[in-house]
């Protein structure tokens, strides 16, 4: 089986969506490449979200949204509908030692996620 959910953004790219914490690290560095996106709630458990990148280009502003969207959903914060996602590339991601899920970050960007029902809708009735 798969350690990740299968989505598919509203423009066509992939975001892959970790099932569990040592899931998370099968998805994280041994799926996802390094110029891949990865995003992940803030300061909170949750799943790691992977954004498929074309050679490392910026995502596009709808996959972005559905990506944060999903790190948001998949997080012990879910039921807040709203909080902050960190954004980076998945080489800038790092495994602690002995923790499954656990990660440090070399750099990141934090943008602020308010849930969208309809956003949410269109991607869980397209899960694969």
């Amino acid at each position: 089986a798969k350690p990740y959910h299968l989505f598919t953004s509203e423009t066509g790219a992939e975001i892959l969506v970790g099932k569990s914490a040592k899931d998370n690290d099968r998805l994280t560095f041994r799926h996802a490449n390094g110029l891949d996106w990865w995003l992940h709630a803030r300061d909170c458990p949750g799943s790691h979200v992977v954004l498929r990148s074309c050679k490392g280009q910026e995502p596009d502003g709808p996959s972005l949204a559905d990506a944060a969207e999903l790190a948001l959903r998949y997080s012990k914060v879910k039921d807040e509908r709203r909080g902050d996602v960190c954004l980076t590339q998945v080489k800038a991601v790092a495994k602690v030692k002995g923790i499954p899920g656990k990660v440090m970050l070399s750099k990141h960007k934090v943008i602020h996620v308010v849930c969208d029902d309809e956003r949410w809708n269109r991607l869980r009735h397209g899960k694969k």
